[in-house]
């Protein structure tokens, strides 16, 4: 089973009502929060399994990010952060992302929060006629018989509305087609890459809601970090990530991100 252990600086962000927790030392094994995060959510229905811990920073509790397993085409599945007091391993607070505000924010952009009713193919199609309304902006706005530099004069008409609409319009258009592009591409990821393959080499994809949470694995949580101390003796664990299943591969991985000074991979 091949494994991967890098060194990384990360920083993440923290409920409000766990902001004030102070650290003590970690001192249970990693696969003790393991275990008690599956516990918090074992009645969960979605089928939850441990995906990535996060070591805590100081001021900081342990996190353990729990991910149901596949769901229907087109939408992603559920996410759970379990928080867990690192001395202890005693849980704290659960909390899904998406029952938030920001999350729910996060879930209208991402498919109307209608992923049942095609929510995610109609931002896509409206992502289309965004790309499509920028960049017939472009053309319209071109000057006809001049440079360049003659499009960005505010005196083009005699009505301000159609000069402030040139003007601004020109610097949106610019964003607002990339932006949309990249929605597009996210909406249709398959026909995306379909599309981009027949004029550049695309690599296979990885990761992502697709690959399955691996249940048995011949590498323990535990041996995993402590492989990555021993690797990189000056630098201490801030995350494991577990072994995803991707289609169409035999081998799984585990990944240790450390922060250091050293840099250690191995396959």
């Amino acid at each position: 089973m091949p494994f991967s252990c890098g060194t990384t600086s990360s920083t993440y962000g923290q409920s409000a009502a766990l902001c004030g927790h102070r650290r003590a030392e970690v001192v249970q094994p990693t696969s003790i929060y393991l275990d008690k995060a599956a516990e918090a959510v074992a009645k969960d229905p979605a089928n939850l399994r441990a995906g990535i811990l996060r070591y805590p920073e100081a001021g900081w509790p342990v996190r353990v990010t729990m991910r149901g397993q596949s769901r229907d085409a087109g939408a992603r599945p559920r996410v759970i952060t379990v928080f867990l007091d690192p001395p202890t391993a005693a849980v704290l607070d659960v909390m899904e992302f998406r029952s938030s505000f920001f999350g729910f924010l996060d879930f209208f952009h991402e498919n109307l929060t209608i992923p049942e009713y095609s929510g995610r193919q109609i931002v896509g199609w409206v992502g289309t006629g965004m790309l499509i309304m920028s960049l017939t902006g472009l053309w319209l706005w071109w000057p006809r018989g001049g440079g360049f530099l003659r499009g960005l004069r505010w005196t083009r008409s005699q009505r301000s509305t159609f000069n402030l609409h040139h003007l601004i319009g020109f610097w949106i258009s610019i964003p607002l087609a990339v932006v949309s592009f990249t929605g597009i591409y996210l909406a249709f990821p398959q026909t995306a890459r379909n599309a981009m393959s027949s004029v550049a080499p695309m690599t296979q994809s990885r990761g992502g809601a697709g690959g399955q949470i691996a249940q048995h694995t011949m590498l323990t949580a535990d041996r995993a970090v402590d492989i990555a101390r021993k690797s990189a003796s000056n630098a201490v664990p801030t995350a494991l990530f577990l072994p995803v299943q991707q289609r169409g591969e035999a081998g799984l991985n585990w990944r240790v991100e450390m922060k250091g000074d050293a840099t250690i991979r191995s396959p």
